[in-house]
């Protein structure tokens, strides 16, 4: 499994550039652009699994506010097909007229909920219930009212719970993958066999009993692109061979399917179409594009648009599956920016295990990365040096020689240990600054990042002015207090400091009791070899990654950075990350050089 770790949780969107295809043989030399979309819809589900027995999950209801204990599901919406309705506002101001069915879906036994948007002002919104006809929506109809105040320029939005969905680990041994829901009842859920990786025999191999997890409907081509002319951003057109394509992976065949979006003029009503499939009366709007499978867009034409895509960056780990011996994966940089290849591919992700990317000393006997990038690829192999670490390196102090490049940096002082802090301060809210005394004397310059653990202290209230006990009330003496883990701890950057002491910008929630230590990295384990280091920073929104120096190994452990090359573009303020890779990525065409700081866009 490859881990891709600490996203914070942001909504916003991406917005992606396609380069114009060749006007005069646009349609045998299209541009071509790879992306992807992260799982965009608040979860339709957070709790925990009770029991796993094969492939399904049983849940535990849970009471109400009134007392009862509805089943936590509707049967059938976590596997069915989207339902896509429009309401329609006949008067401005006024109540929503009409519901219109877009696409009933499919696979109801239970009619799905309905939520419609409120009004512009006021609050009276409208209430919908589905209809249901045979197993798909018929008709929405209002529970009591239809609303008003809606505008009828932007009549509100209307969403049924429906559609295929993923359930996501967000705790536990598996932390971060998703898995295809095949069926749901109002307990349980059902995991689909082809989200488990190879060896996986059911879902009992990878969810226990108490895991935390999260239900998210899953993006579809239609969610992705949208169903209609006036949504889509490509071009589309009666025929395939006018239009835009996206190509997505098939795993199981091992070949690209290939979409077009049929814009409605000819026979067939508008929606995205298999290409392959000539004969096809309706649209394959619902298929689904995992949160770590990537799409190859090939624009056809002349002009350049900028398709805009909505998503989350997730607070938990993200985790995906490897594909079997002799089978490939197209995924999507998971990130919303540019990255180096031994960040997509950590050192502690290769190896020889079937869990991990298998490492050779050529480009034939290994795992292979392709990368896309200015319409043509490239191949990485990884090559046998460094695949046994278990912690991969950090360093997070790195300073500048002031015109724009790195000069010198270091792992830890003194290297490698854990340096004793004697006393912290308690500044209250209002005094950001959190004085910390050192044991011994440093060389912490202002700017620098330290990593504080095991400070201790007295528990202390709002002000810290008095005392707080451990059932929360206050008192004047410091036996009673409750002690706790204190805000000291944590990852800062110094704000000041003199010879034994250092300034964190973090206000106070304990008095000094006793413990903690600090420092600036760590030499990680399990190297074999010298390690490569790359400076990562930016000068007025450029990246700059082209500074590097050697990570000298010894015990199995980075102790010093040496042969630092400066680089330039850094700019002379902010300080660079440092990035450990294992020094041993190459490129196909030159297996000579180091490939880590490749930059995948």
């Amino acid at each position: 499994m490859l881990r891709a770790e600490e996203t914070g949780q942001l909504s916003g969107g991406v917005d992606l550039l396609l380069s114009d295809a060749n006007a005069s043989t646009s349609r045998l030399e299209p541009s071509f652009q790879i992306a992807g979309i992260a799982l965009t819809k608040e979860p339709a589900y957070v709790g925990s699994v009770t029991s796993i027995s094969g492939n399904t999950l049983t849940f535990t209801a849970q009471e109400d506010l009134e007392g009862n204990t509805p089943d936590p599901f509707i049967t059938g919406v976590f596997a069915s097909g989207t339902v896509r309705a429009t309401a329609v506002v006949a008067v401005d101001d006024g109540p929503i007229t009409a519901i219109n069915i877009d696409s009933g879906g499919s696979g109801f036994t239970v009619a799905p909920t309905v939520t419609i948007d409120d009004p512009d002002t006021g609050n009276d919104a409208a209430e919908g219930i589905a209809q249901l006809s045979g197993d798909a929506v018929g008709s929405i109809t209002f529970a009591g009212t239809a609303g008003d105040n809606y505008s009828s320029a932007n009549p509100p939005n209307v969403t049924v719970d429906s559609g295929k969905h993923f359930i996501r680990l967000t705790s536990g041994t598996n932390e971060g993958r998703s898995f295809l829901i095949a069926s749901n009842t109002g307990t349980t859920v059902t995991v689909d066999a082809t989200s488990l990786a190879d060896g996986e025999s059911d879902a009992d191999a990878v969810f226990d009993a108490g895991d935390a997890v999260e239900i998210v409907r899953a993006t579809t081509l239609g969610d992705a692109f949208g169903v209609s002319s006036a949504e889509v951003g490509l071009d589309g057109s009666y025929s395939a061979y006018r239009s835009d394509w996206v190509y997505l992976w098939d795993l199981e065949y091992g070949r690209y399917l290939s979409y077009f979006f049929n814009d409605g003029t000819g026979s067939k009503p508008e929606g995205w179409y298999y290409t392959g499939d000539f004969f096809a009366t309706q649209p394959d709007n619902d298929v689904v594009i995992a949160p770590d499978e990537a799409f190859i867009i090939a624009r056809r034409n002349a002009n350049a648009p900028t398709l805009t895509f909505e998503g989350q960056l997730l607070l938990s780990d993200t985790q995906l599956k490897l594909p079997e011996a002799d089978k490939r994966f197209l995924m999507t940089n998971p990130f919303a920016g540019g990255i180096l290849l031994t960040e997509l591919l950590p050192t502690d992700s290769v190896g020889a295990s079937t869990s991990k990317f298998y490492p050779a000393n050529n480009d034939e006997d290994g795992d292979l990365v392709y990368v896309l990038s200015n319409n043509s690829w490239s191949k990485f192999y990884h090559k046998t040096t460094n695949v046994l670490v278990t912690e991969v390196a950090t360093c997070t102090a790195v300073r500048l020689n002031g015109t724009g490049g790195v000069a010198s940096a270091y792992l830890a002082y003194p290297p490698m240990a854990e340096c004793t802090i004697s006393s912290t301060t308690n500044p209250a809210p209002g005094d950001a600054n959190m004085t910390i005394t050192t044991a011994s004397s440093h060389s912490l310059q202002t700017g620098d990042i330290v990593t504080i653990t095991g400070v201790k202290g007295y528990k202390t209230n709002d002000d810290n002015t008095m005392y707080v006990t451990a059932d929360g009330n206050e008192t004047a003496t410091q036996g009673e207090a409750l002690e706790i883990e204190t805000s000291a701890n944590g990852v800062w950057e110094v704000v000041s400091a003199t010879s034994t002491t250092f300034v964190i910008p973090k206000s106070g929630n304990a008095e000094y009791k006793s413990g903690g230590s600090w420092n600036t990295g760590s030499g990680g384990a399990g190297y074999s070899g010298d390690a490569t280091v790359y400076f990562i920073g930016s000068n007025n929104g450029t990246v700059a990654y082209n500074a590097k120096g050697t990570g000298t190994v010894v015990g199995g452990k980075v102790t010093a950075i040496t042969s630092i090359s400066a680089g330039g573009g850094y700019g002379t303020t902010d300080r660079p990350q440092a990035l450990f890779s294992s020094g041993s990525w190459r490129e196909s065409t030159d297996p000579n050089a180091d490939a880590g700081n490749s930059m995948i866009p």
